[in-house]
């Protein structure tokens, strides 16, 4: 009850020092929607944001040359709203990255805050945001969310990111610090409102177009550390649609080594802005989070490609002055694999192949001593026959080759 109380009289007292202030003062939010063929979820999506309380809002939509009916649902929304500020551009299908850098182009807010096209977010958003960040003076204010529809399975990593504390970071690195030690910090960047001179002051940012996939880490990795402060709120006002089938990231779920590349590609980006910027990291925290982000496909991997990347992954590391070491307690051992792996030659592949063939056919011959055995012939007496195994099936060695 207490917390409940709490929260109520901060969202009461936001809502007070936006009322004291004219108009005319009141800081622009400039939202930003990259659209590609999202015509299904459109009008929940939009409607959401120039329905809300808080006014001063510019919604820049960019139409990254969908093929369906989103276009037209845009302009139509826009014709039923003369009096709110909605922009629409469109462009050749180019990617989200490009689509977002149209928006930042074209944004002439005070802050940027990104909404994706098949989400939704609470009518009081902006509200709470710019009050939280005028309150505050935030550089950055990240928020929490929810998922939808309920009955879409739910990775447990998802529900932690969109669940921050409520916290504050302003010691010196605060960007740096918070970025790397709160998991709402990414890999989301509409959990994000931050304030746009961040983003335009020099190093002038933008994403990185090369990308289709993490082009939004890259982004978080770099206008993070310039805020000199961080604020962190419980509240959750961003609803995130999950969805099985559509999203980029799917696309790449069956493409191992191809997915790998890229990720290593976000490596080096990152690793290339910080040494750029001297953006140091002495406690090993930034290579940390990398290693885990890297280790779920790299174990994934067969011997022969395990050394192949653990020798780029060393090299990615340490020409860029990061070492993996010293790394964070939950990495060591991912650290301790990887540098092993590298000091080997890479295996030959046939021979590789060659052991696993060897691996399989003395699988089959134990199977087959089995099946001899009378052990074996007496269980399966005992055994009725709807749960004996298929044996046909089990001794069906050609079927089964793994290569």
């Amino acid at each position: 009850m207490g917390k409940f109380k709490a929260m109520t009289e901060s969202a009461e007292a936001s809502r007070v020092l936006v009322k004291k202030m004219p108009e005319e003062q009141m800081p622009w939010v400039s939202v930003i929607m990259p659209v590609y063929n999202a015509s299904e979820y459109l009008m929940e999506s939009v409607l959401s944001i120039l329905d809300q309380t808080y006014k001063n809002i510019e919604l820049i939509c960019i139409d990254d040359g969908s093929t369906d009916m989103s276009l037209k649902v845009l302009n139509k929304i826009k014709s039923n709203y003369p009096k709110r500020k909605m922009v629409i551009i469109s462009q050749e299908n180019s990617g989200p990255a490009a689509a977002r850098n149209r928006g930042l182009d074209a944004a002439t807010g005070d802050y940027i805050a990104f909404v994706d096209s098949d989400d939704r977010i609470e009518q009081n958003t902006y509200s709470v945001l710019v009050n939280t960040a005028l309150k505050k003076d935030a550089d950055i204010v990240v928020f929490g969310g929810t998922t939808f529809p309920n009955e879409m399975p739910l990775d447990h990593w998802i529900t932690r990111k969109l669940t921050p504390p409520n916290k504050v970071y302003d010691k010196a690195n605060a960007g740096k610090t918070a970025l790397l030690r709160e998991d709402s910090s990414k890999p989301f960047m509409w959990q994000h409102f931050i304030k746009r001179e961040l983003i335009e002051s020099e190093p002038r940012l933008r994403m990185n177009e090369d990308f289709e996939l993490g082009e939004d880490q890259i982004f978080i990795f770099s206008y993070f550390p310039k805020a000199k402060k961080v604020v962190y709120i419980e509240t959750k006002l961003y609803h995130y649609r999950v969805r099985e089938s559509g999203s980029i990231m799917n696309k790449y779920n069956n493409m191992k080594t191809k997915k790998f590349d890229i990720h290593l590609g976000i490596v080096k980006n990152v690793l290339n802005y910080w040494q750029e910027n001297n953006i140091s990291d002495p406690s090993g925290e930034m290579v940390s989070y990398f290693l885990w982000f890297l280790n779920n496909d790299f174990q994934n991997f067969t011997q022969h490609l395990k050394i192949k990347y653990a020798k780029e992954i060393v090299n990615i590391f340490s020409s860029r002055d990061f070492d993996l070491f010293p790394c964070r307690e939950y990495v060591f051992g991912i650290a301790t694999e990887i540098t092993t792996l590298a000091e080997k030659d890479i295996p030959d592949v046939l021979e590789e192949l060659n052991a696993m063939e060897a691996s399989v056919g003395l699988i089959e011959e134990e199977i087959k001593l089995t099946m001899a055995s009378k052990a074996y012939k007496i269980g399966r007496l005992l055994t009725s026959k709807k749960k004996r195994i298929d044996e046909e099936w089990l001794t069906s060695f050609e079927n089964k080759k793994i290569f």
